[in-house]
């Protein structure tokens, strides 16, 4: 590949020295900022852009396997403007210490003492200066930061998108609108849900008191069992709560499904066993306190008798961002599968359910919205997701 390097004072003077020479269809490859000499103190940072003539393109690197791209970098525009790859930075010493992700959960059984620690905690970084931006990346940006979308991810990848795109599409707000939303929906994972069948034939709900746990159980027993005639098995595990099993059985009953009660681990172990019969089998846990180590030490107990189980967190789309990072640590450690948002009728800010899924890594299972058991639950997908954030109201 033909690459050449350009460096101006600034992101504009770099990008004319690039179309002067290459044309206005030349590719951007890659664009940083390049700290000035120590011993001249007067000569300021300057902008460094590889750049490619017109027809080449950069061949994507893919990551390692089970590695995360890492997230002080820049993205790299290929031939589609979804396809995304992370180009590592050089960074001043000082500045390399980063979040750690919530790391990869195992199906180990939960230990005696629980740890609740949030292995998450977002940057306290500021905001990258938006001098210089094009209007329309900069109405972007601020619609964006409205809907509550981190930080660091929001700067880096207008950033990227300054930096990457052509003059022509940067002056054309639907052109810089499409990349962000590529680039947004490329770091989201999705579960492999259909209506046609379920995710596993033992699925297990669980997430903090009134996330919309139980309501959730009835809409996938409707789904799998009274539109796709399944047999189905759903197993009330959330017998403290005032009103559970009123709640739960008025939904089996109008469903002609059997319920089963299970007040113990060894109940719930057997009301399994005695359910293999079935295409589905639904547990509907009780609402626990991602805070209370305790609680969770009880959930532990009975998840440890149903190992082979498809775990989800059920959490509301009205919840706090912090609120659901640590549900998503404390149940984290049973091995979640996925995870059904909740209550997407209730807020019109989705940052927070895009920022859960990003950080944590956790594939996104199903959409809900409404009360009714009828309807209101389907496959989750980035691109509603993505949509939801640019549309400054109820997601669509």
């Amino acid at each position: 590949m033909d690459t050449k390097t350009y460096k101006a004072k600034t992101m504009l003077e770099a990008l004319e020295l690039v179309q002067k020479e290459m044309g206005p269809d030349a590719v951007v490859l890659s664009v940083r900022e390049v700290a000035g000499p120590a011993w001249n103190l007067l000569k300021g940072p300057t902008v460094e852009v590889k750049a490619a003539p017109a027809g080449t393109w950069a061949k994507p690197k893919q990551p390692a396997a089970g590695l995360a791209p890492k997230k002080d970098a820049l993205f790299v525009l290929a031939d589609d403007a979804s396809a995304v790859e992370w180009l590592p930075e050089e960074v001043p010493a000082q500045s390399k210490k980063q979040p750690q992700p919530i790391p990869p959960p195992s199906r180990q059984p939960a230990p005696s003492e629980p740890s609740l620690k949030v292995k998450y905690a977002p940057a306290n970084v500021p905001a990258a200066s938006d001098a210089g931006l094009p209007p329309s990346l900069l109405e972007l940006k601020q619609s964006l930061a409205e809907q509550e979308l981190d930080a660091r991810f929001l700067d880096q990848i207008i950033t990227a998108a300054a930096g990457s795109l052509s003059p022509a599409v940067l002056v054309n707000p639907d052109q810089c609108r499409k990349y962000l939303a590529g680039v947004m929906q490329a770091r989201l994972r999705l579960s492999e849900t259909r209506l046609q069948g379920p995710p596993a034939p033992l699925v297990c709900l669980v997430g903090m008191s009134g996330s919309g746990k139980t309501t959730t159980a009835g809409r996938l027993a409707m789904i799998y069992g009274s539109h796709a005639s399944m047999k189905v098995t759903w197993i009330c595990a959330d017998v403290i709560r005032t009103g559970a099993i009123v709640e739960a059985r008025s939904y089996t009953d109008a469903l002609n499904l059997p319920l089963v009660l299970a007040y113990t681990p060894a109940e719930l172990k057997q009301a399994v066993a005695d359910a293999a019969g079935s295409d589905l089998v639904i547990v509907d846990l009780p609402g626990y306190n991602p805070l209370d180590e305790d609680q969770i030490a009880d959930l532990g107990g009975l998840l440890t008798e149903i190992p082979d189980r498809f775990l989800l967190l059920v959490a509301s789309a009205s919840q706090k961002e912090t609120d659901l990072i640590q549900a998503a640590a404390s149940f984290g450690v049973f091995g979640l599968d996925g995870i059904v948002v909740t209550k997407l009728d209730e807020t019109a800010t989705f940052g927070s359910i895009y920022n859960l899924a990003m950080k944590t890594g956790l594939p996104l299972a199903y959409f809900s919205s409404g009360k009714g058991v009828a309807g209101g639950l389907e496959p989750a997908t980035a691109e509603r997701l993505v949509r939801a954030l640019f549309s400054k109201g109820r997601m669509q």
